[in-house]
């Protein structure tokens, strides 16, 4: 399964699929419980949510949370996710910057695009 988005069964409130109508689960608790359609939607909704994080980093994330912060974390996960999103975009836009300023620009234009770079990749100043 990719990283597509997930939505509720339209006949069975508890079964969940791909945006491409692939079934991926159903939620049965295996016990005389009445919020498995709950649980599919929040299930739904946290993956929805994750849309772009990779596995590794929801773990790095859950790990450093106190729940006060994970509740936090889960009302601004969607614009954490944006954020990172559009600061990729522009990495990937400096990047292409870099290389024209490689064959057009001046040695002080290099590197300030390439500082710039590395402060968005986590080092440099």
């Amino acid at each position: 399964m990719n990283d597509s988005p997930l939505k509720i069964g339209t006949k069975v409130p508890t079964a969940i699929y791909t945006a491409s109508d692939e079934p991926v689960c159903i939620v049965d608790s295996m016990k005389e419980r009445t919020d498995d359609a709950q649980v599919a939607r929040r299930l739904v909704a946290c993956w929805n949510a994750c849309q772009g994080l990779s596995t590794l980093t929801l773990e790095k994330i859950g790990a450093m949370l106190t729940p006060m912060q994970g509740i936090v974390f889960g009302a601004l996960g969607n614009e954490f996710m944006q954020t990172e999103k559009q600061r990729d975009e522009l990495l990937a836009a400096l990047r292409q910057v870099r290389d024209l300023v490689d064959a057009y620009g001046s040695e002080d234009d290099n590197n300030a695009v390439g500082n710039a770079i590395a402060k968005c990749e986590g080092g440099g100043s």
